[in-house]
């Protein structure tokens, strides 16, 4: 049965109950009520959080706040202050700790433990402070709930724990971030690591760091200079640049001393530096600017093509050709040998799939094949399509 949530009352009697798809009213009516998550509903009873089954039983011992069961049966509760796990049988783990995340994915959640001193204010203090040294904590990994309050820390460490065990795992670091494709970012004294689910750290001590990509290529920070992270041996790859994206479609771009170049997945510099730089297309084929002229670039033999236009081309490369405007007519350029071809005409279309396009010259309107012969005539005229263009 599915059931929503409804609200009895005005002002201090006001209750919420569960409303059933059979139409009926179920519980004894609560202070605050939320959707059955997991096969359980949290709900509150004067200051005091529990949890309902569907059969309207309440569980647990009534805790300062609760949040709801994961897909693994586990949900996280606080009680004097302190953060704890509890099973679907209502069984307490953990130690209690300053904050606990959610279980992710891989069976970890991040634990925050205090060594210094700590004080909380709720938002609506902090609002009036205006104190610029008080933590917000972000939203938790499962991206469920906002924690309502804010703090401030002096010594605090960050562990993983398990969802098996419940054991704290890692050295006690300044951060951490939730494992993903098999490693998790930390910080520590001020540098970025990549730990295993050994919790071993990996590589050395970065200024800032991203996350491995489907290569297995992180983006790191190093000194002031861009570099690419593997994750099978931890090496820093490249020259060290000004800055870096990610590898797309098997190339990435690099600027180095005010110039763009792509580098490939063995980390060289191909072709010559530009002043601007596009990303390739499923064509191979990106557009640059050099000496403030438009080219085109391939990521074969990384050669500029084409005579160098002032304005990029509006359009893409369709079924082999793309068209391009020089000295108020319009050709096609092919993009395997970015060769010109056509006689100049007063406006051109794309080329469809079944390898025709239509022109338009001396008034009159053709259809022409890749060998751009003229396959077939049409009397009417479209005007308009001619005026776009030449604009």
């Amino acid at each position: 049965m599915e059931f929503k949530i409804v609200k009895r009352g005005l002002g201090k009697n006001r209750k919420y109950y569960f409303k059933g798809s059979d139409g009926k009213t179920y519980g004894e009516g609560y202070d605050e009520a939320y959707n059955f998550i997991n096969g359980f509903a949290r709900i509150k009873k004067g200051d005091k959080y529990y949890f309902i089954d569907k059969n309207f039983k309440t569980h647990g011992e009534g805790y300062s706040h609760v949040f709801d069961f994961d897909k693994n049966g586990f949900a996280r509760i606080i009680k004097d202050g302190l953060y704890y796990y509890i099973d679907t049988k209502f069984n307490c783990y953990g130690e209690g700790y300053e904050m606990a995340s959610g279980f992710d994915k891989n069976g970890f959640a991040k634990i925050e433990i205090d060594y210094g001193t700590k004080f909380f204010v709720s938002e609506e203090e902090f609002r009036k402070t205006g104190k610029s040294n008080l933590y917000r904590e972000p939203n938790d990994w499962k991206g469920g709930y906002r924690q309502a309050y804010v703090y401030e820390y002096q010594n605090c460490k960050y562990y993983f724990i398990d969802n098996k065990e419940f054991k704290l795992h890692g050295e006690g670091y300044d951060y951490i971030w939730p494992f993903n494709k098999g490693f998790a970012k930390v910080k520590k004294d001020d540098k970025y690591y990549f730990i295993g689910k050994d919790f071993k750290c990996y590589g050395e001590g970065v200024d800032e760091i991203g996350d491995f990509d489907e290569n297995g290529i992180a983006i790191v920070v190093k000194d002031d200079k861009y570099y690419y992270l593997d994750n099978k041996e931890f090496k820093l790859h490249g020259e060290g640049y000004d800055y870096i994206w990610p590898f797309n479609k098997g190339f990435a771009k690099v600027k180095k001393d005010d110039k763009y170049y792509f580098i490939g997945k063995d980390f060289k510099c191909y072709g010559e530096g530009v002043d601007e730089i596009g990303d390739f297309d499923e064509n191979g084929i990106a557009i640059v600017v050099k000496d403030d002229k438009y080219y085109y670039l391939d990521n074969k033999e990384f050669k500029l093509h084409g005579e160098g236009y002032d304005n990029t081309p509006p359009y893409s490369f369709k079924n082999g050709f793309i068209r391009i405007a020089i000295g108020g007519k319009w050709f096609y350029m092919d993009n395997k040998k970015f060769q010109l071809h056509g006689e100049g005409y007063a406006a051109a279309e794309d080329f469809a799939c079944n390898g025709i396009a239509t022109v338009y010259k001396n008034g009159e309107r053709y259809k022409i094949n890749k060998k751009f012969e003229i396959v077939d005539k049409d009397e009417s005229l479209d005007e308009d399509i001619i005026d776009s263009q030449k604009q």
